[in-house]
């Protein structure tokens, strides 16, 4: 088994797919299947970016329900589920599965924690659980932990100590003789040194890295490694090198089903290519990366440096493909859930296509639906998945062509028609009911018929409107109506 397992980690270190697939299926027998082979298993599977497959050999549906009844080895499979659900879209998932657990079991199981965290750019809240692999002393840093303390450095240099961040690559560097890990630690040292404006550096080391990776290589490293070229050709105003390089970056990348953020990064440096050829217009790729769901802000945040304060450029157009009621969306509240902006008023299915016209065309990952639709409910992935599919068969019932790709929701064909504005004034949850008011009074029982909400919940969207100041109260003998602010009337329409 020792031995098998060696030759699993040699393949996989190499990038040589087929053949780490095949060993990978040689060491799930020889171990019997059993949990421990199912978890190294996974872990190989994820390392070669093979999520589904790192999802299916755990054979777990997640149940939170139990966690204190778990053994270690299963809270280290339902955490790697964790783990894998957030690569395949399921962020906020991941994040509330971690939230739900004791310090304790987060620490034990560190390279769980702080991946989930550090892929999700909670920088600050992940660098403690890579902490300490800067005290291991050099003998005892083997592949593993050096590649982990790359995330560290990531981390380091996400909270803002771009020094300690070099400090630990250089280490690493200097430790390690595996291609694909130098490659990677020089890579990640050229786009510090890029996002600093440091450009030559940033040139040096990224022209090391592409040593380490052979001409053909497709895997997703070496797209990562295409987008930072391409970025730095954006950054050097080389418009027309960055835009080859980042298409090349795009078909390594982008992968249907997979967590979004990897392969909307290139879109954020399309996006930068065209604002510096156009600097007075939002590009299209900069509008549908603030419209898609849960983008992360730290794109968010680089946009909001290139733009300033120019408010001609913070309204904008989007065309997309259908129109299930024009959406308007608020750079300013992209770190509340999409949910918020989009639930209340609207019917699932409904929901669904605004999620996928926020989406654009190149779709919504399964899991990541699963986080838009249904944010605060218990994660059972097998209800989930006949619940989407009842929503695809009822849009398609009312003429809206889905269909899916691999594990991406999507149009089957274009549709014109949609105008989605972009601005920085927020709205209010249930802002469709207070906008079809005009200057007329309502009741309670407006809001519940116009929502198809219960009492309660109608009294509390009045409770947070009228705190806000959206309306006030006007009391009408014994009868309590309301009036949006800023209108005058006094009488029922």
């Amino acid at each position: 088994m020792a031995t098998l397992r060696k030759e699993v980690e040699s393949a996989v270190q190499r990038r040589d797919l087929p053949d780490a697939r095949r060993l990978i299926t040689r060491f799930l027998k020889a171990g019997r299947n059993d949990l421990e082979s199912r978890y190294e298993a996974s872990e190989f599977y994820r390392r070669i970016s093979d999520f589904s497959s790192a999802l299916r050999v755990l054979r777990i549906q997640p149940d939170l329900r139990s966690w204190a009844k778990l053994s270690e080895i299963q809270l280290r499979h339902q955490l790697q589920s964790a783990r894998i659900l957030n690569l395949l879209g399921a962020s906020s998932r991941a994040l509330k599965t971690l939230s739900q657990l004791p310090e304790k079991t987060k620490r034990a199981l560190w390279p769980q924690t702080g991946g989930i965290l550090a892929s999700n750019f909670q920088s600050v809240e992940a660098l403690p659980y890579y902490e300490p692999l800067e005290s291991l002393p050099e003998s005892e840093l083997g592949y593993l932990e050096r590649l982990q303390s790359v995330t560290l450095a990531d981390c380091c240099f996400g909270a803002g100590n771009f020094e300690r961040a070099r400090g630990v690559l250089e280490r690493v560097i200097r430790l390690s003789k595996e291609p694909l890990l130098l490659g990677i630690a020089h890579q990640a040292l050229g786009s510090y040194a890029i996002l600093r404006g440091q450009l030559a550096e940033g040139a040096q080391a990224l022209e090391r890295s592409e040593r380490f990776f052979p001409a053909a290589d497709t895997t997703l490293d070496r797209g990562f490694l295409e987008k930072w070229r391409g970025a730095l050709a954006a950054s050097r105003g080389d418009f027309a090198q960055a835009r080859e390089r980042l298409a090349k970056a795009w078909q390594l990348i982008y992968r249907p089903g997979t967590k979004p953020e990897a392969w909307l990064e290139v879109l954020y440096w399309v996006g930068f290519c065209d604002f510096r050829e156009r600097p007075g217009v939002l590009p299209l790729p900069w509008a549908r990366l603030l419209c898609f769901p849960s983008p992360g802000q730290r794109m968010i945040s680089r946009i909001g440096e290139q733009i300033g304060e120019q408010e001609r450029l913070l309204l904008s157009f989007l065309r997309l493909e259908r129109d299930p009621g024009a959406l308007h969306l608020d750079p300013g509240a992209q770190a509340k859930a999409f949910d918020s902006r989009y639930r209340l008023g609207m019917t699932d299915p409904e929901r669904l296509a605004a999620a996928l016209i926020a989406a654009g065309p190149e779709g919504l990952p399964q899991y990541r639906a699963y986080d838009v639709l249904w944010p605060d409910e218990p994660f059972s992935f097998s209800q989930h998945q006949k619940r989407l599919e009842q929503l695809v068969l009822r849009n398609r019932a009312t003429g809206s062509a889905l269909e899916w790709r691999e594990l991406h929701l999507t149009w089957a064909a274009p549709r014109d028609g949609v105008t989605v504005l972009w601005t920085r004034a927020a709205r209010a949850r249930g802002a469709p009911f207070l906008e079809s008011r005009g200057e007329g009074l309502f009741s309670r029982k407006d809001v519940e018929n116009f929502f198809a909400v219960s009492k309660s919940t109608a009294s509390e969207l009045l409770r947070k409107w009228t705190e806000s100041g959206s309306c006030q109260g006007v009391k009408i003998g014994k009868i309590q109506e309301y009036q949006v602010i800023g209108s005058s009337a006094h009488s029922r329409n």
